[in-house]
């Protein structure tokens, strides 16, 4: 209502003021109208005056002062989004149905970014400053996630604990790591352990694990590690390449037997074929040399009774269940 006043007002003054050279016009010369201009003619001073210019400057300058930006009436207004104030003309914001600038009450403020004027979200500003994300320059706060979390990346500043993993010792996040492998157990990151398992849950600082592939720790997989050398068992080659029964290698053992149930750690092993133990030839392996039935030669040369080959008694039976021990 004001804006209409003003404007009001000058139209008026610009009549006032148009009245008011008409003497003057008539002081200094007489203008004669014909069909096709108009022309004055000079008076004794030699002062020419063209009052259609006069006109057209005027009315030029009347025509400006209605066409300028014209304001939303009260009734163009909305109702503010956050505090549910009816807002228009200065105190609605331009980008949104919200507070603007020229509003009462504290909406604008919550709602705008204190230094390049942005709408924000609710959360979507430092708490301390007042500024949007991208405009807070507070040292003390994450800038990933704008709080104040316990570790704060070294490197980069940009992670902390609150938003991303941060490791114990070198208080890196796995960004400037380059490596978002850690254990989890510890806390340490791989630049500050020899190696981290790949479960996550395991590491040279906190268990034994296979260094040939870092795939399988004690944590994780203890059954399937030699428990001499910590090789994994598929890494030695799988079965038949360690032992189940005492989780012992063939790197680490004399002989593993093809069953993989018994090796010279744990069983008699066939010295000469391998291929039977104590425990899968059931009865068939010599208590005294190891050498299993097939080995021995079979039928009258091994006693199943005794579980003695022929080479450990005078005689054995044609039978096969007896010997002269028993």
């Amino acid at each position: 209502m004001k804006l209409k006043t003003e404007k009001f007002m000058s139209f008026l003054l610009c009549c006032l003021l148009l009245i008011n050279l008409l003497p003057i016009m008539g002081e200094y010369g007489h203008v004669h109208l014909d069909a096709d201009h108009f022309h004055e003619e000079a008076d004794e001073h030699g002062v020419q005056i063209n009052p259609l210019s006069i006109c057209e400057d005027a009315l030029e300058f009347v025509l400006s002062l209605f066409a300028s930006p014209v304001y939303a009436d009260y009734e163009d207004g909305v109702e503010c989004e956050y505090c549910g104030g009816w807002r228009y003309d200065d105190w609605k914001c331009d980008n949104g149905d919200h507070c603007g600038d020229g509003a009462d009450g504290d909406c604008y403020n919550e709602h705008h970014c204190g230094s390049c004027g942005d709408c924000v979200d609710e959360g979507d500003k430092c708490d301390d400053c007042e500024f949007c994300f991208e405009c807070c320059e507070c040292e003390d706060k994450c800038r990933g996630c704008y709080e104040m979390g316990e570790t704060v990346c070294k490197e980069c500043g940009e992670k902390c604990s609150g938003c991303s993993w941060i490791c114990g010792e070198c208080e890196k996040c796995t960004d400037c790591i380059g490596d978002e492998l850690y254990c989890s157990y510890c806390d340490i990151c791989m630049e500050c352990a020899d190696w981290v398992c790949y479960c996550g849950d395991g590491c040279s600082n906190c268990a034994f694990g296979c260094e040939d592939c870092h795939e399988k720790c004690t944590n994780c997989s203890g059954d399937e590690l030699c428990l001499r050398c910590w090789i994994c068992f598929d890494c030695v080659g799988g079965d038949g390449d360690y032992c189940a029964e005492c989780q012992y290698c063939k790197n680490c053992v004399d002989v593993i037997c093809a069953c993989g149930e018994g090796c010279s750690e744990c069983a008699y092993v066939c010295p000469d074929c391998g291929e039977y133990c104590e425990n899968c030839a059931d009865g068939y392996i010599c208590l005294e040399c190891g050498i299993c039935d097939d080995c021995a030669g079979g039928d009258n040369n091994f006693c199943h009774e005794c579980c003695i080959c022929k080479d450990h008694v005078d005689y054995i039976c044609i039978c096969g269940d007896g010997c002269s021990n028993c």
